[in-house]
């Protein structure tokens, strides 16, 4: 997929009464075109903001093989999908709203399935590192989004500098000393 610069509007710091933080995670269907998930995650914005929702960060949808093969039966045939596009929209919206948005999702042929959960705005950090070794993207309050990609162990050493026994043995003598 293409990386472009999605701007998200300026959000509020403080969440008013009635109004919650919402991550809508969703898996889009594997046969579609990169330029229709695209689309798709459109879609989900849409219909967040007929929800009066603004949005706080998004994680572009990417490829990704599934734990377990899901089958979804569309005109009395079971197509079984074993990957998808795995994306994620975090959003402020209000707690009334959040029903009909996933009613929405549900009825949303191109979603192979979806998540919302409530969370808190602080949390927009994505922790887990990507296995395919490709980049997260995330839209921060006012910012752009910015491609991220996890650190290898080798690189994570190269930058510390290397352990030597000698150093290590050192190091648990004076702890051990100390006490």
């Amino acid at each position: 997929m293409t990386e472009e610069i999605v701007k998200a509007p300026e959000a509020k710091i403080e969440t008013p009464e009635g109004v919650s933080i919402y991550e809508i995670a969703y898996h889009a269907l594997s046969t579609l075109a990169e330029d229709e998930v695209e689309k798709v995650t459109a879609s989900i914005r849409d219909l967040v903001e007929k929800a009066k929702g603004s949005f706080v960060a998004e994680g572009a949808a990417q490829l990704v093989t599934l734990a377990y093969p899901i089958a979804i039966n569309s005109g009395g045939k079971n197509t079984v999908y074993d990957r998808a596009y795995f994306g994620w929209i975090k959003c402020e919206m209000p707690t009334e709203e959040i029903e009909a948005l996933q009613k929405a999702l549900e009825s949303h042929k191109q979603i192979l399935r979806f998540m919302v959960i409530k969370t808190v705005r602080e949390d927009t950090r994505a922790s887990a590192q990507m296995v395919s070794g490709g980049s997260l993207k995330e839209v921060k309050r006012g910012g752009t989004i910015k491609a991220k990609t996890s650190k290898t162990a080798e690189q994570e050493t190269a930058e510390k500098g290397e352990l030597s026994e000698e150093k290590l043995d050192k190091a648990l003598d004076e702890m051990t000393n100390e006490a």
